[in-house]
């Protein structure tokens, strides 16, 4: 994924660094043009300074237009290469290439997190090339104007890094924090509003509200210090910045005064030394801002470790588990698990709420790991559907656009079942706007128009009326593959090979 991301931002790294390094480049320049405008008047060579004043003003214009084209087309480069990020990540969560397990860290990840890695391609990897290359010019052009005033310079500069080497390991802790605490706290909205109906059925309101309180406590605690280290790095950094430039005004006097240096090297100077500064200062900042990007980028790392054995020669059994166990927290969720299911087997799964059956199919189509056990697949095409529709901030119309053109879905079949659920009206919707309902009805017709030999269906009929339930009832029993079915509902009474119930974790068959 790290190199994806790359891929997608490498024009705004392209289209910054240049804007950056024309900004430099004119400012220099015009610097040079007063110089030389300071030598004409000192020698009293009017015609000569006319014409200098006239290839400033005409440069100084040429110059703002440029700087305008460029400024407009990076800010368009950051929008569109960050909404083409959130539609690649958006792709893969759909996909269940991105281990991302509930709706709160996918809203994290893709408004806190995704902002991040675009600050940082599109501002922080600009401004540190380009500050680098201004280091390079400003400490050349100095050293050949004086050797000792531009090793001087150099030297005043380094003195940024000191802070930031000091409080590095500090301010990680803390950022990391935040992000935690951040993801904590949408995470329990989330589930909350999901399972509110199961909260008061246990009559646990006020647990709920006391859970909640303590992640909100942490978030505001942690948000505090993240803003104070920022106001520290922010307050020490301009107060070395601004001694720094003033400290430097009184250095390049004493070198005019004192060393020979000609008053008209003056505009060249004012301008070199502080870019020489504000280069260092770049790469202060650039230093933290990776930490950020570090840290936002281990939200979309792909799947990995998933102990998943997939056969490359035909076999029988579609999928098959081995004593496969998982705990959250301490707690046991799936213990000693075993199963085998064939080719076209018809396989219903039931279990009350909590007996660890959401949990059971994520493991089988591998969008989270389990800690001990086996797993094996006869290598058949997957369609899943499952209880947690994602909350995507894209139009059904733009995400269904994506599947049709990556082929991953039939485009005829998928308009003729959003037809049959009485669901394309929804198309222009975002889908983070949709009803449940309606959300359920559109991954629905994305699994069944993949056309796929194994289908997985989590909890299919919630949220739907009954001609949508009647329409998926007809669409299964007319499925010739392989189909794993967890449900409540009564109304899908379909010819089961199998059934098993699920109870505190272990799995039985009826």
């Amino acid at each position: 994924m790290k190199q994806e991301i790359q891929r997608i931002f490498h024009p705004s790294i392209l289209w910054g660094t240049a804007y950056k390094n024309c900004t430099f480049a004119l400012q220099l320049f015009c610097a040079w043009l007063v110089s030389r405008v300071l030598e004409t008047a000192i020698t009293e060579d009017w015609a000569r300074q006319y014409m200098d004043i006239g290839v400033a003003a005409l440069s100084i214009l040429l110059g703002g237009i440029i700087l305008s084209l460029l400024s407009q087309r990076c800010a368009q480069t950051k929008m569109d290469n960050l909404q083409q990020f959130r539609q690649e990540v958006c792709l893969r969560v759909i996909n269940g290439e991105l281990d991302i397990p509930s709706s709160g860290e996918l809203d994290v990840r893709l408004h806190r997190s995704a902002e991040t890695i675009q600050r940082f391609f599109s501002d922080t990897c600009p401004q540190m090339i380009a500050a680098i290359l201004t280091a390079l010019v400003s400490f050349t052009t100095l050293c050949s104007i004086n050797l000792r005033i531009g090793f001087i310079m150099l030297g005043l500069s380094m003195l940024q890094l000191l802070p930031t080497l000091l409080y590095e390991k500090w301010t990680k802790k803390i950022y990391a924090q935040t992000q935690t605490d951040e993801e904590a706290y949408c995470n329990w909205i989330m589930e909350g509003i999901k399972g509110i109906s199961t909260i008061k059925a246990y009559q646990q309101e006020t647990w709920f509200i006391r859970q909640f309180q303590k992640r909100c406590e942490s978030l505001i605690r942690s948000g505090m210090k993240e803003n104070g280290t920022a106001a520290i790095e922010d307050t020490v950094t301009e107060l070395i910045k601004t001694i720094l430039n003033y400290g430097s005004y009184l250095i390049i006097g004493a070198f005019i005064l004192f060393c020979g240096i000609n008053a008209v090297q003056l505009p060249l100077l004012l301008v070199l030394a502080p870019h020489l500064f504000s280069s260092a200062a770049s790469i202060v900042r650039g230093i933290v801002d990776r930490y950020k990007y570090q840290q936002a980028l281990e939200g979309f790392a792909m799947r990995k470790n998933i102990r998943i054995r997939r056969t490359v020669y035909h076999s029988p059994v579609a999928a098959e588990a081995s004593h496969i166990q998982k705990s959250y927290d301490g707690k046991t969720v799936l213990a000693d698990i075993s199963f085998k299911i064939l080719q076209n087997d018809r396989i219903l799964l039931c279990g009350e709420n909590g007996a660890g059956k959401t949990t059971l199919l994520r493991i089988l189509l591998g969008l989270c790991s389990h800690d001990q056990g086996i797993l094996l697949q006869g290598g058949q095409s997957i369609a899943f559907a499952l209880q947690e529709d994602p909350l995507l901030p894209f139009s059904a119309q733009e995400t269904a656009d994506w599947l049709i053109q990556d082929g991953i879905i039939e485009e005829t079949m998928f308009y003729r079942h959003m037809r049959a659920f009485g669901n394309s009206a929804m198309l222009s919707q975002t889908l983070d706007e949709c009803s449940a309902g309606q959300r359920k009805k559109f991954f629905l017709s994305v699994a069944l128009a993949k056309n796929a030999a194994f289908l997985i269906l989590d909890e299919p009929t919630n949220h739907l009326d009954a001609d949508s339930t009647a329409y998926l009832l007809e669409q299964l029993s007319s499925y010739s593959g392989t189909l794993l079915v967890c449900t409540h509902d009564q109304r899908l009474c379909l010819p089961w090979s199998h059934v098993f119930q699920m109870k505190e974790g272990m799995l039985y068959e009826a």
